[in-house]
């Protein structure tokens, strides 16, 4: 009886699993990824006038579906500010390329180097942190920044 019961359970635990995988529980699939928003900007900005210039960063999406910029990271020191962007929140179009541009104010001449961090959505959302440098200096001595 005991040789009859370990087989009779043999028998159900392998049809249970043979069930289970013909409606799909004994296979798992893990969805790839698509890749992540590419951002570009000049690190080296060279001569910058005091006040305020106009940061751009080229913001491309790979992946199949719109993905946003949602905004940067505001701060001020002695030194300098990094403030908002425009627009307020950048849709990339799937496949494409769009320009993010926030604003870099700077109080003093001299060397500078400022931390600009942008959230990107994704799957999620990611932080995406650029340092730019340059030298502040007076007003008409200074390199033309793109717009």
């Amino acid at each position: 009886m005991r040789h009859y019961l370990g087989w009779l359970a043999a028998a159900a635990c392998a049809a249970s699993l043979a069930a289970a995988s013909w409606i799909g529980f004994g296979t798992a699939t893990t969805p790839t990824p698509e890749p992540g928003l590419g951002v570009e900007t000049n690190a080296d900005l060279g001569n910058v006038p005091l006040g305020e210039s106009k940061l751009t960063f080229t913001v491309t999406n790979p992946a199949g579906r719109p993905r946003r910029v949602l905004g940067v990271v505001s701060y001020c020191n002695a030194r300098l500010c990094v403030m908002g962007g425009e627009p307020p929140v950048l849709v990339v179009p799937a496949g494409g390329k769009a320009v993010y541009t926030c604003t870099l104010a700077l109080k003093e001449s001299g060397p500078f180097e400022a931390k600009v961090t942008l959230f990107l959505e994704e799957s999620g959302t990611r932080e995406a942190t650029f340092t730019v440098r340059g030298v502040g200096v007076p007003e008409g001595q200074a390199d033309a920044l793109p717009d």
